[in-house]
């Protein structure tokens, strides 16, 4: 290989991975140690421009230095503490939702700890340790179905029912997938009624392209995302200036010396939130089949806290 391709197969990897030890490079280019310095002031200078161009000053850029511990060259930068705090909070997020993740979900996250900061890896493998492998295999629908979702596809599917029999539903239409009680749940309208399966019951699905009125407000309608929805909120005043500072107001349809009445683009875990929190301060309008979901939520924390 010549100098080029070594510099540019070094880059690639120390980028990748922070670290690259004297025997890989040895194996796969038996040169001197003296070289190897060289080979990595090169690559240094490649990340230096790179780093620049984004903006990073001076005082912020990257080092490659030898570690004669761990007998290797250690790429070290700002961006390595940032991946580690962005782990470490998304670690603290999945913990607040379930002890239980599965084995796949805790090889990547090990994946993604060996590629930063070695000298925060124990801590957040510690931290990772915590977990415990869900005995329940990631449920193979999960990609298509939120693909669906996305596409704003009806879909047809085969599952499991509660007597485990196989039975079929045909054109319902997907809302969204949420994690709940250690499950993926699907969330979907059924003749106009709003229902949820567990993902891992669904043995077969198909989906199914539909025209979406944008006027209408029982379909899911996004700007940006689609897990967003349009929904018309009656607000009081007092609430609504701090309210929309926060959400994107699509459209001010009355305003009273009272109350402010609007379309906004919100997502449901949202809508649940602020009308409990701020209840009576906000109330949904339409679309009916939120407020029916609402309800249901409601119902459903009532049940188990009477339980």
């Amino acid at each position: 290989m010549s100098k080029k391709s070594n510099i540019l197969h070094i880059h690639k990897k120390i980028v990748l991975e922070k670290f690259i030890p004297v025997s890989y490079l040895n194996e796969h280019f038996d040169k001197s140690q003296r070289t190897y310095q060289r080979y990595m002031k090169e690559v240094e200078k490649v990340i230096h421009d790179t780093e620049r161009v984004l903006g990073i000053g001076e005082e912020h850029l990257s080092k490659i230095t030898y570690s004669d511990e761990e007998k290797g060259f250690i790429l070290k930068s700002i961006n390595n503490k940032q991946d580690s705090r962005e782990l470490i909070a998304l670690m603290i997020q999945l913990k607040s939702i379930t002890p239980f993740i599965s084995s796949n979900v805790i090889q990547y996250l090990s994946s993604a700890i060996s590629k930063i900061d070695k000298e925060d890896q124990p801590m957040l493998l510690d931290y990772l340790d915590q977990f415990q492998i869900d005995g329940e295999a990631t449920p193979e629908g999960l990609l298509d179905l939120q693909q669906f979702i996305y596409e704003g596809k009806r879909i047809s599917i085969e599952y499991y029912d509660d007597d485990g029999e196989i039975s079929i539903k045909n054109e319902i239409k997907p809302l969204y997938l949420i994690y709940q009680f250690y499950h993926h749940n699907l969330v979907y309208i059924e003749n106009d009624s709003i229902n949820q399966m567990k993902v891992v019951d669904i043995i077969d699905w198909q989906g199914k392209q539909f025209e979406q009125d944008e006027n209408n407000y029982d379909d899911v309608c996004t700007d940006d995302s689609k897990d967003l929805i349009v929904t018309r909120l009656r607000i009081e005043n007092g609430f609504y200036e701090g309210f929309k500072r926060t959400f994107p107001i699509i459209k001010e349809v009355s305003i009273t010396d009272q109350y402010a009445v609007v379309d906004v683009n919100i997502a449901f875990e949202d809508i649940f939130f602020i009308c409990c929190w701020a209840a009576p301060r906000v109330q949904i309008i339409k679309p009916n089949y939120v407020i029916e979901l609402f309800n249901n939520r409601v119902k459903l924390i009532n049940q188990i806290h009477h339980d």
